[in-house]
């Protein structure tokens, strides 16, 4: 019985556990749907129930973490994430719920845009690496937050506050973009504030290569600059070259303006009479700017007058001296020129400044620019400095004169001059002979420069080109028989023969005879030819006209007339139907018939009257023998009308007479057989 009962439970346990699998099955099929549905909550609960069943269920533990994991982001709560993280610290979800956290911990910071919001951030996320945080873009955040408040902190001139800012941004992010700039222009703005000698000095030591560096040395150089300008003394401006770091760039305006008032008050003090004290201000200049103008002179001037034993008057002279040298730099001069021999009067004037009267005397003759001025300085100054340039501004306006008039006589007259500029103008004659594009100009350049024929070659031809007459051709012809547009030259010659044929028949003939190769043959015989189809049967037509004769004496006249006129037009257009012109050769054979015709028609016409005059005579004879005997009157009246059309078409016949009798005759008898007065 024992043994049974063991049995029984045996087979209890295995009911049970084949009940429990097919449960747990089934719970895991339902919880998967609700998975894969979005349905969490349900799908987690039937995954307890497996897990109540049967622990080690394959792929449990998963399931469960998924449902828990996306019940916790449904709740979008940072609380249940964190707690979804405490329980499966270990899972496979565990660090994409970290990811959610520092994402909406980050969010949340953005939305504030506080530096303690992004600090907190940094210390409530859950991801300590930067890699898959926002703790870089959070350290951007705060330092973007700093450089504002720096930067308006800077504006209001709160330099210790912004200092502070900028050294918080470099230890937050040594790497930050120009975060060195931005320290040292705040340091530019807090010498500048200050605004003295030793606020930049202190600067420029710290920074003097930075970005801010040549400000700094440009705002010192001014500092420096107003300084000397105001006090006005030659140690002042003896300090601004020791201490400005620009004294020595040449193109510092402030430099050039403290050059210009020393040099100005040495004039004034020279102008006074205290030459010692202006020369210590000329040679400063000098050891800045050696070429500064008229420094030298003024050092020789002020010099001269230092060292002069008579100082009487000595005020006027520098006063006329320096108005002279004035109006010699401002281009004045003829009243440069007055000056210095006002001083030239009084023996005064220092020997090596003696030459500014020359320069005077050159620049007037120069400004003048004619040639009467500058032959004036060559009669003062016949060895003078500028005696060469002179010559040459003689020798270029004597050639503007002769570019002026634009005459083979100008040009003539200027190498009369200077026989030796031949070859040196040479362009300039070949440029007037191309412009003026004349035979006299084109003969003027070949006799001056034979051996450059070819280079003129294409102007005579253009020139040929466009005057367009034989005469002019023939010029090219003459001087280049083998010339590079020879072959255009003939063309030429041979069109404008054909062009002033026109529409002379004869000409064109001739023209045909001469050229009979030349492409203008065609267009001679088209004319021709049209001539003959215009002219041609109008011609004849005028000669053969039939005209109207009273007298068979005046039909012989008109018809002898016509014939020595027909034998004219064949002797007219004979020779263009021997030029195998087949319009003419028709017209002379036409004219050749019409002369034939005539011929017989003046023959025939005498035979062909007799012969009628017989038939006609034989008829009447015939009619008057049967008269009396058949009384009809039809053979009558044929009589009657054949002897009235002979009449009619020989009016000059002999027979007229003696039918115009028998016609009357017959008229009678047709009459009487009719009874009716019918004469």
């Amino acid at each position: 019985m024992y043994s049974n009962v063991k049995v029984l439970i045996r087979l209890i346990c295995i009911i049970t556990f084949i009940v429990s699998i097919g449960c747990a099955n089934y719970y895991y099929k339902k919880g998967q749907e609700y998975l894969d549905n979005d349905q969490y909550i349900e799908a987690l609960l039937y995954f307890r129930k497996i897990e109540k069943l049967k622990k080690d269920y394959p792929d449990l533990l998963f399931k469960i973490e998924t449902a828990e994991f996306y019940i916790a982001k449904q709740e979008n709560s940072i609380v249940s994430l964190k707690r979804f993280i405490e329980k499966h610290s270990e899972g496979y979800l565990c660090e994409e719920a970290k990811k959610i956290i520092d994402n909406k911990l980050f969010e949340d910071a953005k939305k504030k845009d506080t530096i303690s919001a992004y600090e907190s951030y940094q210390e409530e996320t859950p991801l300590k690496d930067d890699k898959h945080s926002h703790r870089k873009d959070a350290i951007v955040a705060i330092n973007r937050i700093r450089l504002k408040n720096a930067n308006d902190a800077l504006n209001a001139k709160n330099f210790t506050a912004a200092m502070l800012l900028y050294q918080q941004i470099r230890q937050l992010d040594p790497a930050f973009p120009s975060i060195s700039d931005f320290i040292e222009r705040t340091e530019f703005e807090m010498a500048k504030d200050k605004g003295s000698k030793e606020a930049w000095q202190f600067f420029l030591k710290k920074n003097p290569n930075g970005n801010y560096a040549k400000k700094a040395k440009t705002e010192y150089d001014s500092l420096l600059y107003q300084q000397a300008k105001t006090r006005n003394t030659i140690e002042d401006y003896k300090q601004y070259f020791q201490e400005s770091p620009l004294a020595h760039e040449t193109m510092n305006k402030n430099r050039k303006a403290i050059l210009n008032k020393m040099f100005n008050e040495g004039l004034r003090l020279l102008k006074t009479g205290k030459c010692q004290l202006a020369l210590e201000y000329f040679e400063i200049v000098k050891t800045k700017q050696n070429k500064y103008p008229y420094l030298h002179s003024r050092i020789e001037l002020a010099t001269y007058c230092k060292n002069c034993i008579n100082k009487s008057g000595i005020v006027d002279y520098i006063e006329i001296y320096i108005k002279g040298e004035e109006a010699l730099a401002n281009k004045y001069y003829s009243e440069a020129l007055e000056h210095f021999n006002k001083i030239k009067e009084k023996n005064c004037l220092p020997v090596k400044r003696y030459e500014y009267i020359e320069d005077s005397e050159f620049n007037i003759a120069k400004q003048a620019n004619t040639l009467d001025a500058f032959k004036k300085y060559k009669k003062i100054f016949p060895v003078g400095k500028y005696i060469n340039q002179v010559s040459g501004y003689i020798k270029d306006l004597n050639l503007t004169i002769a570019k002026e008039k634009n005459t083979v006589e100008a040009f003539q007259n200027y190498l009369n001059k200077y026989p030796n500029d031949k070859d040196s103008i040479k362009n300039v004659i070949f440029n007037f002979a191309i412009n003026k594009s004349t035979k006299k100009a084109f003969d003027y350049y070949l006799e001056l420069y034979p051996n450059d024929k070819d280079s003129i070659e294409e102007g005579i031809f253009n020139f040929a080109k466009n005057k367009n007459t034989e005469k002019a051709f023939a010029y090219y012809s003459e001087i280049y028989p083998d010339g590079k547009y020879i072959d255009q030259v003939k063309d030429s010659l041979i069109y404008l023969e054909f062009v002033n044929a026109g529409n002379n028949i004869q000409k064109l003939f001739k023209f045909i005879k001469k050229y009979p190769k030349s492409e203008y043959v065609v267009k001679a015989k088209q004319k021709i030819l049209s001539y003959i189809k215009k002219y041609g049967p109008k011609e004849l037509a005028k000669i053969t006209k039939v005209k109207k004769v009273k007298t068979k004496v005046d039909q012989k006249e008109l018809e002898k007339e016509q014939i020595e006129k027909l034998k004219k037009f064949i002797s007219k257009y004979e020779k263009f139907s021997k030029a195998k012109f087949s319009e003419a050769n028709f017209l002379v054979l036409k004219a050749k018939s019409e002369i034939k015709r005539i011929q017989l028609n003046g023959e025939s016409r005498d035979r062909e009257e007799e012969n009628e005059y017989e038939k006609i005579k034989a008829e009447v004879d015939k009619v008057m023998k049967k008269i009396e005997k058949e009384q009809t009157t039809t053979k009558l009246q044929n009589v009657i009308m054949q002897i009235t059309e002979f009449l009619n078409k020989y009016v000059d016949s002999k027979q007229q007479q003696e039918l115009y009798n028998k016609k009357f005759i017959l008229q009678k008898k047709l009459n009487e057989l009719n009874s009716e007065p019918n004469f």
